[in-house]
């Protein structure tokens, strides 16, 4: 089994969609994003996306109202220093993958994930396939809704926040290991 479980809105869909077209059937992707489910696979096949803080915890919160949830910008921001924090302490265990390497390169995670778990690449992998496969996932859990983009003034007012640069910082660490 492999297991993703990084951040809310960190691209845990997209690497799983990714690593399904390589382990069909062995992928494993929790939308429980607690510390707890993190821990608990640690000494797995365990692979934990990586995005910053200001666009996953804006995209969580957007996400959120959407579904007609309030989540504070305090709350998350230190659930998102929390959750990397863990990260950190356990980094030697863990196959990190930074958000914005695999949306450019998707070959960047089946490479990254190879290099810690043994070599995966056997299968032809391209966007094309990738962004139908997305596309798929969110008309099945999301027909008929419109998923909303964060605003200016959210993403603003997290920029401003006391514990953003906590955030940054947590974030920088993982990132640079």
């Amino acid at each position: 089994m492999i297991y993703i479980a990084g951040y809310p809105r960190s691209g845990n869909t997209f690497v799983e969609v990714i690593l399904n077209r390589v382990f069909k059937g062995v992928v494993v992707s929790s939308h429980d994003h607690s510390v707890t489910y993190l821990l608990n696979r640690i000494g797995y096949n365990l692979v934990v996306p990586v995005r910053n803080p200001l666009d996953s915890i804006s995209s969580w919160i957007t996400f959120r109202k959407h579904e007609g949830i309030l989540v504070t910008i305090e709350n998350c921001i230190n659930n998102y220093i929390e959750y990397l924090d863990s990260v950190y302490k356990n980094i030697n265990k863990i196959c990190v993958l930074n958000f914005d390497k695999f949306k450019e390169d998707i070959s960047y995670v089946t490479n990254k994930v190879s290099e810690y778990y043994g070599n995966i690449i056997d299968k032809n992998i391209t966007m094309d396939k990738i962004d139908n496969e997305m596309k798929n996932h969110y008309e099945m859990f999301f027909r008929g809704r419109t998923l909303a983009k964060a605003t200016d003034k959210l993403k603003n007012e997290i920029l401003n926040h006391r514990n953003y640069k906590d955030a940054q910082t947590s974030f920088e660490r993982v990132i640079n290991v």
